[in-house]
């Protein structure tokens, strides 16, 4: 990867900030120098597991080393705001992890103070990022499936599935902490309908909560949603199957598209059926994607929720979203992908409320028009 030009950033979040963040960011060229967590023994233990030289446990402290660029949060969705209002104040660039806030007025504010503080912000939504992805986005912009006429998203893990093994961290049992499957990977299944097929107009949902493992937060979500541009869709998901499904299928006038699992390699490939036929669409030539970093080791007895992160950690995606935000910073302007910003964390909060507005009321909600 290009350097990062002496780049310093502070990662906060001990768990997944160290097993994706720190890794992505310093093979995009930045100087991880410290990583923040609120536990002092676990934070030094990881800072030396992951090579960053300094292990804090006060966030304020991190914000005045000197020369720091940037932070990246990687903390429960509880601590986005406060977190990244801190840094914004200091006039730091902001990557953060999804769900950016808790509702669609905390992420307003967020955009609102990232806008004035006149720096970087930016939401993870790696996905943006994956070959297959990008692919699909130019097909359906060259108008290469015609009119869209509907499309299915299918996402379900086994996080959930063993409740002997979940491992999931405490704030994912509750709704008013940002837990639950919805908010943190629907939301990416949200940016990717946006981003590549339009605008949500109207959401009819339903959401099932894990009652049985203690949790008051959903573990299943089923959506039907209609965009803006007459498109109707179905979004699905659970976070307690016993497999790993990722369907993605976009149909339209003209053509339809798949996104399926190659069974010898495991990887996505793009798909597109016409009157020609049904044949792989290959990978864009001119996106760079770089190696993966090394799977991280998880042991037999390893929680369900750290061994699924420790495979997917080193994915290129996220080495390319740390890139951007890389470059972002350095001016050298936008690239391939557009990265997703604050202003679409505000319009992913827009739809995941609408969609738990419409669970509990039994019916359609409109979703207004995303503000400039």
């Amino acid at each position: 990867m290009d350097s990062g030009a002496g780049l310093k950033i502070a990662v906060a979040g001990t768990n997944f900030g160290c097993q994706a963040h720190v890794r992505a960011l310093r093979a995009a060229g930045f100087e991880v120098t410290a990583l923040i967590g609120r536990d002092p023994i676990r934070t030094r233990q990881r800072a030396e597991a992951f090579g960053v030289p300094r292990a804090l446990t006060s966030f304020d402290q991190a914000l005045e080393i000197p020369g720091l660029d940037a932070v990246a949060i990687s903390t429960p969705p509880q601590t986005h705001k406060p977190l990244t209002l801190q840094a914004l104040a200091k006039g730091k660039h902001v990557i953060c992890e999804k769900p950016l806030a808790l509702t669609a007025a905390e992420a307003r504010e967020m955009l609102e103070a990232a806008r004035r503080a006149g720096v970087v912000h930016m939401v993870e939504h790696q996905f943006r990022f994956r070959s297959h992805e990008i692919a699909l986005r130019r097909a359906i912009a060259a108008g290469r499936l015609g009119v869209l006429r509907n499309a299915t998203f299918i996402l379900d893990a086994s996080i959930c599935a063993d409740p002997a093994r979940m491992g999931i961290p405490d704030w994912w049992y509750e709704s008013k902490r940002g837990g639950g499957w919805l908010r943190n990977l629907a939301s990416h299944v949200i940016d990717l309908i946006r981003y590549t097929l339009g605008e949500f107009e109207a959401v009819s949902a339903d959401l099932t909560f894990g009652t049985d493992r203690n949790m008051n937060a959903d573990d299943s979500y089923s959506v039907v949603f209609r965009l803006r541009n007459g498109l109707e869709g179905v979004m699905q998901g659970s976070c307690r199957a016993w497999d790993f499904v990722n369907v993605e299928r976009v149909s339209g006038s003209e053509a339809s598209a798949s996104v399926e699992l190659d069974g010898q390699t495991m990887r996505p490939v793009l798909w597109i059926a016409d009157r020609a036929g049904k044949r792989a669409l290959p990978a864009p030539e001119d996106i760079a994607v770089p190696a993966a970093l090394d799977i991280l080791p998880s042991a037999q007895d390893t929680p369900a929720y750290d061994a699924i992160h420790n495979m997917v950690s080193g994915s290129p995606e996220y080495i390319m979203q740390a890139a951007a935000f890389r470059d972002a910073i350095l001016g050298c302007g936008a690239g391939a992908v557009a990265s997703a910003n604050f202003r679409d964390g505000v319009a992913h909060m827009m739809v995941i409320e609408a969609v738990e507005k419409s669970a509990r009321d039994r019916q359609w909600v409109r979703i207004d028009p995303l503000p400039q």
